[in-house]
């Protein structure tokens, strides 16, 4: 019996060393002791290099492989879904990034070769001051409807929704295409999606303009109105003309784009004011 206990000893201690081996070969220590036994823990600041390092290394792959899927759907017919996933694959930052570009005064080219125009934030604005006008609106003449008699009563407006949706999508469809048809002649053609990112973006200034408009105060719709539409048409005006290549004899048909594009933005701020915030009557 003494004989085989120590032989279940024996087997014992060599399955725990051979065990200890296979730990120290992958690199696995145990140490006793608390935090008073003077172990060290490890730096904090090599965990945070380290996740900094990752981080980066994962940017510059998504940068790579963005570029990389760019270039695909650039070679794709232009009758397939792929040729138009480009134009909508950008991120929120960048979005975010265009849109305080677009109402703030600036003179640098709000698009250059390294930044694609995308279709994902006009579609976005546009989609946003449909709904957003026609709420606002009705919710406007809500607040304007003064029932003295006690006869009348107040009724929602559908027809606003289907007016702001034809005024706003063929705000980035129908006036870039003219652009685009107009620049051509002049022998400057340029790409249509920049012409509708253009167009697209220089709408971010009404979304605050139909939120203040709700306010009972025609002087202050009229003035709100105004102020976008300075802002809109300046930012729409610059981005046209910093890539045209005036030359004398086309002089005259470069002013007159730009008068006809200020009359066209003009028109879309009457509209606004005068159907959507004109309770005089």
């Amino acid at each position: 019996m003494a004989e085989e206990q120590e032989m279940d000893l024996m087997d014992v201690r060599i399955e725990n060393a051979g065990l200890e081996a296979e730990d120290g070969g992958d690199g696995l220590e145990f140490h006793q002791g608390g935090l008073g036994s003077g172990s060290e823990s490890p730096d904090a600041s090599s965990f945070t290099s380290a996740d900094q390092k990752l981080q980066e290394e994962q940017s510059l792959l998504r940068e790579a492989q963005y570029d990389g899927a760019q270039q695909d759907d650039s070679n794709a017919s232009i009758f397939s879904m792929r040729y138009y996933r480009r134009f909508f694959n950008v991120t929120t930052n960048k979005v975010v990034h265009r849109l305080t570009r677009s109402v703030l005064p600036s003179t640098k080219e709000f698009l250059t070769e390294e930044e694609r125009a995308d279709l994902y934030g006009p579609l976005w604005i546009c989609s946003t001051l449909v709904f957003l006008t026609a709420a606002a609106g009705n919710f406007a003449s809500y607040l304007e409807f003064d029932d003295a008699d006690g006869k009348q009563t107040w009724k929602y407006d559908f027809e606003k929704v289907t007016l702001a949706a034809s005024l706003f999508y063929s705000t980035i469809s129908i006036l870039p295409v003219a652009v685009y048809i107009w620049l051509r002649r002049l022998g400057q053609p340029r790409a249509l999606t920049d012409l509708i990112c253009i167009y697209g973006y220089s709408l971010t200034i009404f979304v605050p303009v139909c939120i203040l408009c709700v306010v009972p105060s025609s002087l202050l719709r009229w003035l709100c109105v105004m102020v976008g539409f300075a802002v809109s048409s300046n930012f729409l005006t610059r981005n046209v003309w910093n890539q045209l290549n005036v030359t004398r004899d086309g002089q005259q048909q470069a002013y007159i784009l730009l008068a006809a594009i200020l009359i066209a933005h003009l028109s879309i701020a009457l509209t606004m004011r005068w159907y959507f915030f004109d309770f005089s009557s």
